[in-house]
């Protein structure tokens, strides 16, 4: 996935958002709090709500759907 965020109209999107990558093996407490169990996952937050959960990879044209449907 770290390919796709880089990608320049993915990025475009990514810019609207407050957006973090975390290593699950060095990050473990984030991995804990989220419950992730496997990868990759994406969670898109609102405040302290998770809005959406994202797990697996995904194409370009997904992920820009997700990313614009919950920049609203």
């Amino acid at each position: 996935m770290k390919p796709l965020f880089k990608d320049k109209e993915v990025k475009k999107e990514l810019d609207k958002y407050s957006f973090t990558m975390y290593d699950y093996d060095q990050d473990t407490d984030i991995a804990k709090k989220y419950k992730i169990r496997y990868l990759p996952t994406m969670v898109f937050k609102k405040g302290n709500s998770i809005i959406e959960r994202k797990t697996g990879g995904v194409s370009k044209t997904k992920l820009l759907e997700i990313l614009k449907k919950n920049s609203r």
